[in-house]
């Protein structure tokens, strides 16, 4: 082929640098890059197909930018990037290379590096929205090109301010991700994996790829780990505890926060206990050690945890559990096992519902703690809040179920504006404040605020508005305090009883002034967010 020559003629203003390369001969020899055994089934990528469209050098060192970060990838041993993600951005390059080889053809020219810029990137988020791909697979695909084109940024070829800040707001709030399990959900899952796991331990044969899959949900549930966490375990991850005798350590690694995770999990050594309840975790992984011993002394690598030997076409070969494989078996263990949604409708069941509903239950076992939800499900407090804990469809039924009993009170009590016995709040009014439903009953008063609102002793009358509304802003302004979803879970029905089940029933102008007046000068006792914080803890 002939030889070209790549030397930019772009102007740049010192902040990047041009490519240096006089001649080079493209496409190169090797297009083919081939991934080590993974989580996903992609196995090769050839850039082959993309040269000779008019962006060839464009090709050539994304081409680069995926063979340097595999390559980092060994060299950090398995500390960068998971082979898993790189794999995955080679499919937004190929969305990527589609729209080069558009501009290319409209331009009539062949594109060099320099042509990258914020306008071209724009171009490029323009391409994508004229697709017919979700807003949240255009941001998918826009998100694993940008990370191949940091590889050039970070070699001075590209400026890194040609991204743009925020190419598609509120996305994740059209991200609808996995819900975790109902309770009966969760509990017909749990029964149907003893079952299963009790078949295994009868059995001595080698661990095929659907019992590895019951191994990993089973793992899944009870540590809540991500999928590629789990499919990536090694032989050794189960280590012994420095201080607990009976306790022992699992040892994962997060790839995307590029760090290990521990996880303390119970050292059993009572055999019969596994016949009536779920194995613990470190059994699960003794028994995957154990009989598929032999297999994986024959794999060239020694250490991955879920190796087993395939029956299907390629019978006979010794394979990674992959994330395919695992989602196929997945699916044949809800069908064997007949798992049912709510509408009796085959269960929809994966590993990150799995992951969301331990973290769930972690919640409500710890009392609500954010802080221990979050460190047990290893990462942050805003990230279980924005994207794992949900409110459970019981405490939307009981704030509504106990909205509608306060307005039959309300609408029940002809004197509403002269109750003798009414008690007046920091909120409103309270017919009992010692001895109501959530008060101590020990003499003194009831504070928890929160609870009013589910209170048959709850009170409003017209003269008690302005503190009520002085509370019902200081909730709204928390919401910028501690995101939507937090809000909603804490304070969003508590908003919905006021709006809805309230305010109807008092005179719309006297509601007008009160709002009015306690949004400029709120209750003293509503002024700061102190009193909500000692309800949430």
């Amino acid at each position: 082929m002939k030889r070209k020559n790549f030397k930019s003629t772009q102007i740049f203003d010192g902040t990047t640098k041009t490519i240096h390369i006089d001649e080079i001969i493209l496409p190169p020899a090797e297009t083919i890059i081939k991934f080590p055994k993974h989580a996903s089934s992609l196995r090769a990528v050839d850039f082959a197909p993309y040269y000779g469209k008019g962006y060839d050098i464009i090709v050539y060192e994304c081409q680069m930018a995926i063979e340097t970060l595999l390559l980092e990838h060994s060299q950090s041993n398995g500390k960068a990037l998971t082979v898993d993600s790189i794999s995955s951005y080679c499919h937004g390059l190929k969305i990527f290379f589609s729209f080069c080889q558009h501009s290319s053809e409209a331009l009539r020219k062949e594109l060099l590096i320099g042509d990258i810029t914020r306008l071209f990137i724009d171009h490029f988020i323009v391409f994508l929205a004229s697709k017919n791909f979700q807003r949240v697979t255009q941001k998918n695909c826009y998100t694993h090109t940008k990370s191949v084109l940091m590889n050039l940024v970070k070699k001075g070829f590209l400026d890194k301010n040609i991204f743009p800040r925020n190419p598609f707001p509120r996305i994740n709030r059209q991200k609808k991700g996995q819900h975790p399990l109902s309770k009966i959900e969760r509990e017909s899952v749990t029964l149907a994996l003893k079952k299963e796991l009790k078949r295994i331990q009868s059995e001595t044969k080698l661990l095929s790829s659907y019992d590895l899959t019951i191994c990993v949900l089973s793992i899944a549930l009870r540590t809540g780990l991500n999928p590629t966490s789990i499919l990536e375990l090694n032989t050794d991850c189960v280590q012994p505890h420095p201080i607990k005798n009976n306790r022992q350590l699992l040892i994962s690694h997060k790839r995307r926060g590029r760090n290990t995770h521990i996880k303390t999990i119970r050292n059993s050594d009572h055999k019969e206990r596994l016949k009536t309840i779920m194995m613990d975790v470190s059994d699960i992984i003794n028994l995957i050690n154990h009989r598929n011993h032999e297999i994986r002394l024959k794999f060239r690598i020694a250490y991955p945890l879920f190796v087993f030997q395939s029956k299907g076409g390629n019978r006979g070969a010794i394979n990674l559990l992959s994330n395919n494989t695992l989602n196929k078996c997945i699916d044949l263990f809800v069908i064997n096992n007949k798992l049912q949604n709510a509408d009796n409708q085959p269960l929809t069941l994966n590993v990150m519902r799995l992951r969301k509903t331990f973290e769930n239950r972690i919640w409500e076992l710890s009392g609500q703690d954010p802080f221990v939800t979050a460190s047990l499900a290893g990462h942050t407090v805003k990230v279980s809040n924005d994207f794992y804990l949900e409110a459970p469809d019981e405490a939307k039924h009981n704030w509504r179920f106990m909205g509608e009993l306060r307005n039959k009170e309300l609408l029940a009590n002809s004197s509403l504006h002269s109750l003798a016995n009414k008690e007046n709040t920091p909120i409103a009014g309270c017919k009992n404040s010692q001895y109501g439903v959530y008060a101590p009953k020990d003499g003194s008063h009831c504070t928890k605020f929160l609870a009013c609102f589910r209170c048959s002793s709850f009170v409003v009358t017209e003269d008690d508005l302005y503190r009520l509304f002085s509370f019902y802003w200081l909730l709204i302004n928390e919401r910028n305090l501690i995101g939507t979803k937090a809000w909603n879970r804490y304070y969003g029905y508590i908003v919905n009883v006021i709006n809805n089940q309230i305010i109807p029933h008092f005179d719309r102008q006297k509601v007008l002034h009160e709002q009015e007046n306690a949004k400029i000068n709120p209750h003293p006792f509503w002024r700061s967010n102190e009193q909500l914080k000692l309800e949430i803890e």
